[in-house]
């Protein structure tokens, strides 16, 4: 018998006939810089190993993912009965025996060990590194990277999108997606973080500030002559500053087939339309309750009408990790890697629909915050990889104590 939070759950692989889920604290139970070959040694934690029919491995890791991946579930543990020869994993074969490998120093010399390079971030050995942030693989890295180190060349209260100075995008769509342009007479600016001195953006770094102007007109950033459009999942990263008690408003990225943002009031809420704004509503989430398993999450911090000379401070770096599945669920986490929202499927065109192409070409819209940095990623990478990636995010963007 073999029992485990599926928190635990790390990653997984497959072989002909099986599909192996790797539990752990992190990818390697035990970690030595110095092993005597020089680059280090690590063991692997428990392995479970699920069989299935040949042909069925890419089904059943994918089943698996879903459950755990998914906060509304109506089932919440995983049955393989090899006994009895039942299971609630339609892919599983529940004829053959599940194998469970418990990696530990009892079985070192059975299992050997396996090379672990020293001296970097312990995601290196299978991912990329984009401006100090590893990704998984280099078929998930960013397609949309926009990132604060390219507004190190500019001035604070410089006019972001005219007169040459663009966001260039360094995901791996190039230059076609610099953010190059602005919309209307209010000008989206360059604001320092407190890696400047200062903490104009909320951030550690510099970012872009949104403002609603006297006029009632928001700042916006568009694409220049094209719109970015995707079919499918997705998985999509914003880093924000919130250096003032700002609602941070329902229009964050816009575009005719894609709307999301936040609320035009000050209350914790997600909202998203992937589908024609033209004519439909976008679905709006509160955060600040446990519906759908999801745990409860106040933003913007309320504290931080305080200031920064308060006791405590209040917490002015937002990280958020959205995500939409194959089968169009959208799910939300928190800079904790925490499932702060869930949005299930809506494949029927009109209100609160989650499953249409998405098409945006403008940022803002009634945004009142500071954008320290955007990534779209043109797939789910899942929840345990989202996780680590918005709490590597904000360790790296939060301001300095």
């Amino acid at each position: 018998m073999f029992a485990v939070p599926t928190d635990r759950f790390a990653y997984s692989t497959a072989e002909e006939g099986k599909v192996i889920a790797v539990f752990t604290a992190g990818i390697y139970q035990e970690v030595s810089l110095f092993g005597s070959t020089g680059s280090g040694t690590g063991l692997l934690n428990t392995r479970v190993i699920i069989p299935c029919e040949p042909g069925d491995e890419m089904a059943l890791a994918r089943e698996i993912l879903e459950f755990i991946t998914t906060p509304a579930l109506t089932r919440r543990v995983i049955t393989v009965d090899a006994v009895n020869q039942s299971t609630n994993l339609k892919n599983c074969d529940a004829t053959q025996p599940i194998e469970i490998q418990i990696f530990n120093d009892g079985v070192l010399k059975k299992t050997g060990e396996i090379d672990v390079q020293p001296g970097g971030n312990e995601h290196a050995v299978s991912g990329i590194e984009r401006d100090g942030i590893f990704f998984p693989t280099t078929l998930r890295c960013p397609d949309l990277d926009y990132q604060p180190s390219f507004l190190s060349a500019y001035s604070e209260g410089t006019d972001v999108g005219f007169g040459g100075n663009p966001w260039e995008n360094e995901g791996d769509l190039g230059a076609t997606y610099h953010l190059n342009q602005f919309a209307g007479t209010t000008k989206p600016k360059v604001v320092f973080g407190t890696d400047d001195s200062s903490n104009n953006s909320g951030l550690s770094s510099r970012a872009v500030k949104f403002v609603q102007d006297a006029d009632g007109t928001y700042s916006e950033l568009k694409y220049f002559s094209v719109d970015y459009t995707h079919r499918g999942a997705y998985t999509m990263f914003l880093v924000i500053g919130v250096p003032d008690l700002l609602p941070l408003g329902k229009t964050f990225i816009n575009g005719d087939g894609f709307k999301f943002g936040f609320s035009e009031i000050l209350e914790p809420v997600i909202s998203a339309l992937h589908g024609d704004t033209s004519k439909y509503s976008q679905a709006e989430v509160r955060t600040d309750d446990d519906n759908n398993g999801t745990v409860p999450f106040v933003f913007p911090d309320p504290t931080i009408e305080a200031g920064v000379d308060a006791p405590e401070p209040g917490e002015t770096c937002l990280v958020f990790g959205v995500r939409r599945d194959e089968e169009n669920n959208i799910t939300v986490q928190n800079f904790k890697g925490q499932v702060i929202a869930y949005i299930p499927a809506q494949n029927e065109k009109g209100d609160f629909q989650t499953s249409g192409d998405v098409d945006f070409d403008t940022f803002g819209g009634s945004f009142q915050g500071c954008l320290g940095r955007f990534v779209w990623i043109e797939a789910d990478i899942g929840q345990v990889e989202t996780s680590r990636i918005c709490k590597d995010l904000y360790d790296k963007y939060r301001p300095a104590l």
